[in-house]
């Protein structure tokens, strides 16, 4: 039997768990395991920037999710040039982040296509990931694809959007996979399909930033980071503020994640992760609370990353500037992305109320038979039910959910820097993208310098 843990237990594995959808941790990992996603890259040359970041982002979460394996058809390789893979070949790439290259790819698998030459596709339901200007777009109809260069965060979009639009399908979604979907970075609410969703060439790039909280947000903020296309004479600073070791179960969730991560503060890993994209980076490994508090030399903006409401409610005492993203947490809300920033229209100590007590609830299937297996074992009922509950009570996850708020987040710093929408709360849910709600700053915001880095 499959060990059964909080800190070992995958938090995509726990979906099906959480959801009725598995009897116990072995049949929801059999499962995943049959879920495999294939990625055809038709480009016929090299690929720009914003195709590399949707290529690589649909691995990266793709792998984390579909535990068949991320399979990518290539059709002419060429080496790239975004900063998480530079210097590699496509597959040299592809298989650092976990995926495999292959001749050919199978009828009948959930599939994504980037750089689609022709209509005529022989896979059944696939999605061509598509971006214009701001816009990143997984649609289902050749015709339907956006015309235009996209920042490259429009494909970090793209490919988060295509791949939790497949994996809802594996799950028995009768509409995900067969719909068309997209997002403004630059105004989330706006009609994606307009040009007025396009926004403003990219030309500004945050020079420094903390990042509070280096988990699954933490992590996808830093993924989105190290996208952008900074010169390589001129990069930023970042501070990373954590205290939490890697642990088995942050495999699912954890872009910047892997085997060998376990067991090492989050803090180290992110660090050398960045430092090798040539970022400056500085170690804060300590609590968050309102004790922390940027000094006049250092940033005044931060993307947090919590997943509890107390260091949310101090966090506008700490800095002039913040984004915060948070999830949902439960199998059937897991796809909700919930972003605020401050100063916002109400403080964020009414923003993030104090927690509820929790309500006892049966177990599902899945933690009654642990509680049976454990008793099995030779263990009390009291000890075994007090462990099933600690694993009951964790988040579950989905790394590409994590990987749109990335995009989302450090969006919002740079709609900021190119005097875009200033919003105060942006809502997602990938259960139905379309319907995004926005909420338009109405309260004086008092205008800071934060630094910035040309592209040029």
């Amino acid at each position: 039997m499959t060990d059964f843990r909080r800190d070992t237990l995958g938090r995509t594995t726990k979906i099906l768990l959480d959801s009725g959808k598995a009897a116990s941790v072995d049949e929801a990992t059999a499962l995943l395991h049959d879920f495999t996603l294939q990625v055809d890259v038709q480009v016929g040359g090299p690929l720009d920037l914003t195709a590399q970041a949707a290529l690589l982002t649909a691995v990266n979460t793709g792998v984390r999710a579909f535990k068949g394996g991320v399979h990518v058809r290539v059709k002419q390789e060429s080496p790239l040039q975004l900063p998480w893979a530079r210097g590699l070949s496509i597959s040299d790439a592809v298989g650092a982040f976990g995926g495999a290259t292959v001749p050919q790819l199978k009828s009948g698998l959930p599939t994504l296509i980037i750089g689609a030459t022709t209509p005529e596709s022989t896979f059944d339901d696939a999605l061509y990931l598509t971006w214009a200007g701001w816009v990143g777009a997984a649609v289902s109809n050749y015709g339907e694809r956006l015309s235009g260069d996209g920042i490259v965060l429009s494909g970090v979009a793209a490919a988060a959007l295509g791949v939790a639009e497949l994996f809802q399908r594996e799950l028995g979604s009768p509409i995900a996979g067969r719909r068309s979907v997209g997002l403004s970075l630059w105004d989330p609410g706006s009609d994606w399909r307009t040009t007025g969703s396009h926004g403003e060439d990219l030309t500004f790039l945050p020079a420094s930033l903390w990042l509070l909280g280096l988990g699954h947000l933490g992590q996808a903020y830093a993924w989105s980071l190290g996208c952008l296309p900074y010169p390589v004479a001129h990069q930023p600073h970042i501070w990373l503020v954590d205290t939490d070791i890697f642990v088995d179960a942050n495999l699912d969730t954890g872009l910047l994640t892997d085997g060998d991560s376990c067991g090492h503060l989050k803090t180290r890993v992110v660090d050398r992760r960045l430092s090798d994209l040539g970022f400056v980076t500085s170690i804060v490994e300590r609590l968050y609370d309102e004790t922390l508090v940027a000094d006049p030399k250092e940033p005044g903006i931060a993307l947090a990353g919590f997943d509890k409401p107390e260091p949310r409610r101090v966090v506008e005492e700490s800095f002039q500037y913040i984004v915060d993203a948070g999830l949902g947490h439960g199998p059937f809300d897991y796809l909700d992305i919930l972003v605020h920033t401050f100063p916002g229209n109400e403080p964020a100590a009414i923003a993030f109320p104090d927690s509820e007590p929790s309500v006892a609830r049966a177990l599902p299937a899945a933690y009654e038979h642990a509680v049976g297996d454990a008793i099995g074992r030779g263990d009390n009922e009291a000890d075994a039910r007090c462990g099933v509950v600690d694993v009951h009570g964790a988040s579950v996850g989905a790394a590409f959910v994590g990987s749109l708020a990335g995009a989302l987040v450090v969006a919002d710093v740079l709609r900021m820097l190119h005097g875009g929408p200033e919003l105060s709360v942006v809502n997602v849910d990938l259960a139905d993208p379309e319907n995004v709600n926005s909420v338009s700053v109405r309260v004086a915001r008092t205008i800071v310098n934060f630094g910035f880095i040309d592209t040029e």
